[in-house]
């Protein structure tokens, strides 16, 4: 079943409002453009899998390439 590749995306603390879209769909990683929006920086998501993680890259690409943000995301009981 098939479904949308891209969704409304809100940071509420930072005012931002825009759209994420699904670009590419690798073995472990999907990769996520995140369009200027309202308040919002324009970049690239990537979202990989490793072991039982999902790691969380945000870069400011297209654009000056200088600002990066990650984080490991993890299930808890």
């Amino acid at each position: 079943m098939a479904g949308d590749d891209d969704a409304a995306w809100a940071e509420p603390a930072h005012g931002c409002k825009g759209r994420i879209t699904l670009k590419t769909v690798e073995e472990d990683t999907l990769t996520f453009e995140l369009g200027q929006g309202t308040g919002c920086v324009a970049g690239t998501v990537w979202l990989t899998r490793k072991g039982r993680l999902l790691t969380y890259t945000w870069k400011d690409v297209p654009g000056l390439g200088i600002v990066t943000q990650t984080g490991d995301l993890a299930r808890t009981s």
